[in-house]
């Protein structure tokens, strides 16, 4: 999984330089020529949040293996850390996307209530 989540970084990635750096196909407005800018920096935003899950969940089955082959308990304990440490920044990241959401639902509100 954690080759998978390293494979779809880089995807994503590229996906981001490539829409950044794309001609504009023509398009003379300002916000359809920059448009490409905030697509491809919000893809890279998610490509460098995407990695450090990734990372964790590599180094977790790195040193899980290397316990178990070696018979080490700190080995096993270090990898249970990043195992840990992995489901900490997903944690932290949900309850940060919640209260966006939350945010986003409640602007909404309040501007379709003053637009009545």
């Amino acid at each position: 999984m954690a080759i998978a989540g390293f494979i779809f970084c880089g995807l994503i990635a590229l996906l981001a330089i490539f829409l950044m750096f794309t001609p504009t196909l023509g398009l003379t407005s300002r916000f359809t020529a920059s448009f490409g800018y905030i697509v491809g920096a919000f893809y890279l935003l998610m490509a460098l949040l995407y990695f450090f899950p990734s990372r964790y969940l590599y180094n977790f089955s790195d040193n899980i293996s290397t316990a178990l082959f070696n018979n080490d308990q700190d080995t096993l304990s270090t990898g249970f850390g990043n195992l840990k440490s992995n489901f900490k920044f997903w944690g932290i990241l949900m309850i940060c996307l919640i209260a966006f959401y939350i945010l986003i639902v409640v602007g909404s509100i309040i501007l379709f209530a003053a637009n009545m």
